[in-house]
């Protein structure tokens, strides 16, 4: 199971002022009104927690998460990383940022996106900005290898319904197919499947094809599993563990092999070894990916429907028929925005956020304990810039204009990998979607302890790869004014 979690966007939207957010998830409290949104690691927040990966189920209201727009059918082929925007740069746009990441991308020989881990990260993740309520994705990728490596290709959804795929590096002859539902974690679920070629050498084609009454995974033109909805009844709750809310599609690679837990690095293949395979050459593991094409299903029959741009959650239950197809907006008016507030309390520019030159990574973790410490401060060498376009200045100035904002940003502090470069060119805006009322977003993984911004480690100059740079908040001196 994948979770996403970015304690670092947690942070993103929490106040300077506090000494540490809120914590949400099962068991504990709504999140607040001044911080509603409770992220994917169990944070309370705003502004960015509030998008993708925002938890309905233990935000402050359904309505804090910031709407979910609609993936209709379409194709991306991937020009490099023309068109994937660093997250910093995405505040609910979808038409012009079909596609965000968290970690490091580049462009691959062949000119695919190649998706980078390297050495002391915790990954990177590539996501789609619009959701998809049923539908058959199709992707076309090769995987990393060696031990410890784990690749994958996922469908998530906010209450933590998954659909997917992963890849354990030391067997690239081999996937594996998984679903949860709302995060309950059952290993029994993963059923192994045949690939017919080394799936680190060779492109082959990965489908899921995700229907109201059935799942079913296919590789390379043929069905290797299906699963009933029916087979999935609670008999004791009459709730079928299937899963029914819409997704966002991501892609990427995660050191599992390099977990704390022993469970987790043992299933990935051990330790990693750096000086082997991708890591010795070209100095980083990573996935490359053509393309991916999306047939949107019709939603349920019955649906609350009172628009056709973007899907809301109804209750805190999470279950089918608790989503609502509306017209709600769902792009970010200013960096401490919420769904109930777009414009947030003190209206910070959004131009604020995506200049800032501070930097999360993605956070991949395997099944119950998916987490890691290791962060990188953005002090890049003589004559790099961050992918994000970043602005020290426009940091000062999101600070300077309330310590109260949730998204002021600094320069000093970034959570990525400890070897990464950084590359001074900026991601073109969105393709891939040719319909503004369409949508996904990702989420990466975590465990349940969150990742922290600890270790600070500087970026190379050499632009071999793209980093991606969101805001971090609620940890800097300089707001403490």
């Amino acid at each position: 199971m994948q979770y996403s979690s970015l304690a670092a966007l947690a942070l993103l939207g929490f106040s300077a002022a506090a000494d540490s957010p809120p914590s949400c998830g099962s068991g504990k409290s709504a999140c607040p009104s001044e911080y509603p949104c409770c992220s994917t690691d169990g944070t309370c927040g705003n502004g960015y927690v509030c998008l993708g990966g925002c938890d309905p189920r233990y935000s402050n209201t359904p309505g804090s998460c910031v709407a979910m727009p609609i993936y209709n059918s379409s194709e991306t082929k991937f020009n490099g990383t023309e068109g994937v925007a660093a997250y910093a740069d995405y505040l609910g746009d979808a038409q012009k940022n079909p596609w965000s990441y968290l970690g490091n991308i580049t462009n691959a020989d062949d000119n695919s996106l190649r998706v980078q881990m390297y050495k002391n990260s915790t990954g990177s993740t590539v996501y789609s900005s619009y959701y998809l309520w049923y539908g058959k994705v199709t992707v076309q990728m090769k995987t990393s290898g060696g031990a410890g490596v784990v690749s994958d290709f996922i469908l998530l959804s906010n209450v933590k319904d998954e659909v997917d795929y992963e890849f354990v590096g030391y067997n690239t002859s081999s996937a594996q197919t998984n679903y949860y539902w709302q995060g309950l974690e059952d290993y029994h679920n993963m059923v192994g499947a045949a690939v017919s070629s080394d799936t680190e050498n060779n492109y082959h084609e990965y489908v899921i094809d995700w229907q109201e009454d059935q799942v079913q995974w296919s590789i390379d033109g043929s069905v290797v599993r299906t699963l009933k909805k029916s087979d999935t009844l609670n008999q004791t709750t009459g709730v079928y563990a299937y899963p029914q809310t819409p997704a966002r599609i991501e892609f990427g690679l995660w050191p599992g092999g390099d977990s704390s837990a022993e469970g987790t690095s043992e299933w990935a293949g051990g330790k990693i070894d750096w000086n082997s395979g991708q890591g010795a050459n070209p100095g980083y593991f990573y996935v490359d990916v053509q393309s991916i094409s999306v047939q949107a299903y019709d939603p349920p029959s019955g649906v609350n429907r009172t628009g056709s741009k973007s899907y809301i959650y109804t209750s805190k239950e999470g279950q089918e028929k608790d989503v609502a197809i509306t017209n709600d907006d769902y792009i970010l008016k200013a960096t401490d925005g919420t769904g109930d507030d777009l414009d947030g309390p003190y209206g910070h520019s959004s131009s604020v956020a995506s200049s800032s030159a501070a930097s999360s990574s993605s956070v991949r973790s395997s099944s119950s304990v998916r987490s890691s410490s290791a962060s990188s401060s953005a002090a890049s060498s003589s004559g790099s810039s961050s992918s994000v376009g970043s602005s020290s200045a426009a940091s000062s100035s999101a600070a300077s204009s309330s310590a109260n904002s949730s998204i002021a940003s600094s320069s000093s502090l970034s959570s990525s990998s400890s070897s990464a470069p950084t590359s001074s060119s900026q991601q073109v805006s969105g393709t891939g979607n040719n319909n503004a009322a369409s949508g996904s977003a990702s989420t990466s993984r975590s465990s349940s302890s969150a990742s922290s911004s600890s270790a600070s480690s500087k970026s190379a100059s050499n632009g071999a790869g793209r980093m991606a740079i969101p805001a971090l908040v609620g940890i800097i001196p300089a707001l403490m004014i």
